[in-house]
């Protein structure tokens, strides 16, 4: 665990909270205005596209993966 003050966890822990709010009103919002299915289909595809473009591109490129994966399915999320 890491050796951080209670402030920095308190913090830590009120940016996750929030950001899961936000994200829990927008999946309420999508599943009033009929949209979740279909935006749940589009970030499955694009986490499968990543994980496949990863495995594919393993032996010949290092590719980190996670920050743009999360960076397309917020830009998915908060695109409308």
């Amino acid at each position: 665990m890491k050796k951080w003050p209670p402030l920095l966890w308190i913090a830590a822990v009120l940016l996750i909270l929030v950001a899961l709010a936000i994200m829990g009103y927008f999946f309420a919002m999508y599943i009033i205005a009929g949209v979740f299915v279909p935006y749940l289909i589009w970030g499955c595809l694009i986490i499968a596209f990543m994980i496949l473009k990863t495995v594919c591109l393993r032996k010949s490129h290092k590719i980190h993966v996670h920050h743009y994966t999360v960076g397309m399915i917020f830009i998915a999320l908060i695109g409308y």
